[in-house]
């Protein structure tokens, strides 16, 4: 006996899932427990929850101990202040243990937006996979850019509601979200300790880069924070320079020096002295200016003779 194929029921096939990435959120944070706990209640709100959290607290004190529930958060103490750097180097190699396929890097003062993480997601999978991506960031009106987004071009978007809908590529993202692979970080490797503060984000990129890994903000999916803090006056037609400690400065001049150095050899002459010039310039405008270059005239000699490759010392407090 025969069976018609035509009297068998039509079964539906059921949908393929969606693949999914293990997403792990790590947060560096240097005491300031009330600014951090907002960053790590905007990841535990997420419309994509993150697979874990990691928050390093990156100095002697213990503020968090006791508060979260380390099957939602995990707390990692460092014992003392590794820098940016250091913090999100730790971060990232315990997100690497806990299985994440891709690493979230948020400063504590960074807030994502409730769906940031779904679109990280939807970018890693299937817009852009296997690039380093991270989102738009705004300023808490959501009014305007904390960092300038520019087109294939060139051209700076004026503001939030400029820009497109699809990922345009980058030079270098900021810990604001950036999110890079689990293969990139152990192909490039992490930040690097040893840069402690003041560019090692950027670095970070720019070794990614090198590795052959695209880079792209995703200009639809947002995070929060603070426009940076500038001095304000006529300095070769912008009216911006950093304020911060003579400490700041110091790592802030040496190791983007040190990045000229590394990646931008062909640019060195005129990269290096738009830096010197406007580092000194901000420098004689403060009122402890004698300590402020001193420490920019150590900031050149030890990117001068430093060796990029290698462990560079970091002996020069903050404060």
């Amino acid at each position: 006996m025969t069976t018609d194929v035509r009297t068998i029921p039509e079964v539906e096939a059921a949908p393929a899932a969606r693949p999914r990435a293990r997403l792990i959120a790590v947060v560096a944070t240097y005491r300031r427990p009330e600014v951090a706990r907002q960053a790590i209640e905007a990841l535990r709100t997420q419309t994509r929850p993150p697979d874990a959290i990691v928050l390093v607290e990156n100095s002697p004190e213990r503020d968090f101990d006791g508060v979260y529930d380390p099957a939602d958060v995990e707390v990692v103490h460092t014992g003392a202040n590794t820098g940016a750097a250091g913090g999100f180097g730790i971060g990232a190699d315990v997100a690497l243990e806990r299985g994440a396929t891709h690493v979230v890097l948020v400063d504590d003062d960074c807030i994502l937006h409730p769906d940031t993480l779904e679109g990280i997601e939807r970018a890693v999978l299937e817009q852009v996979p296997g690039a380093v991506v991270g989102p738009a960031v705004v300023t808490p009106e959501g009014d305007a850019l904390v960092w300038d987004i520019r087109d294939a071009a060139g051209r700076r978007y004026a503001g939030p509601s400029d820009l497109p809908a699809y990922p345009l590529p980058t030079r270098d993202l900021a810990f604001h979200g950036i999110t890079v692979s689990a293969e990139a970080l152990r192909d490039a490797g992490g930040p690097r300790a040893d840069l402690f503060f003041g560019g090692p984000d950027v670095e970070f990129c720019l070794r990614l880069a090198h590795h052959g890994y695209a880079i792209f903000y995703l200009p639809q999916v947002r995070a929060t924070h603070h426009a940076t803090n500038y001095r304000r006056f006529w300095f070769l037609g912008q009216r911006k320079v950093p304020a911060g400690s003579p400490g700041h400065r110091y790592y802030v001049l040496r190791n983007r020096l040190l990045m000229w150095r590394m990646y931008r050899r062909d640019s060195v002459l005129s990269g290096v002295g738009t830096v010197i010039v406007r580092e000194v310039t901000g420098a004689l405008l403060a009122p402890d200016r004698v300590a402020r270059l001193r420490l920019l005239a150590q900031a050149v000699r030890d990117a001068a003779t430093g060796d990029p490759k290698r462990k560079m010392t970091n002996a020069v407090p903050l404060r």
